[in-house]
């Protein structure tokens, strides 16, 4: 399975251990800006990176112990049953012409 721009750009920012921009981000991922950004983003809602204002850029860098994102195992869990499933419904011939009369099919 692939992983996700959002968890490359997070690590990229975790290994770095320094100040990077979105540009940055994007020429060493060879992603789209767009998703960069969007990922950046994400991660700073969830705290998992912030960033440093200076004269037209942003500086971002991994905040990795305020990280508040809940990370699940994936597994495979087993239906229950709360209540059957409906039946599919088998028209007849006789539905059929009925519903076409009703609705000039």
């Amino acid at each position: 399975m692939k992983p996700t721009t959002t968890s490359r750009v997070y690590d990229v920012l975790k290994a770095c251990g320094d100040f990077r921009t979105a540009r940055q981000i994007k020429v060493q991922l060879g992603e789209n800006i767009n998703r960069v950004s969007a990922a950046l983003y994400h991660l700073r809602a969830h705290k998992a990176v912030d960033f440093v204002e200076a004269p037209e850029t942003l500086w971002w860098f991994a905040t990795p112990e305020s990280d508040n994102r809940l990370f699940k195992k994936k597994g495979i869990t087993e239906r229950v049953v709360t209540r059957p499933r409906k039946k599919k419904v088998i028209k007849t011939e006789q539905t059929r012409r009925r519903m076409s009369r009703r609705y000039k099919i």
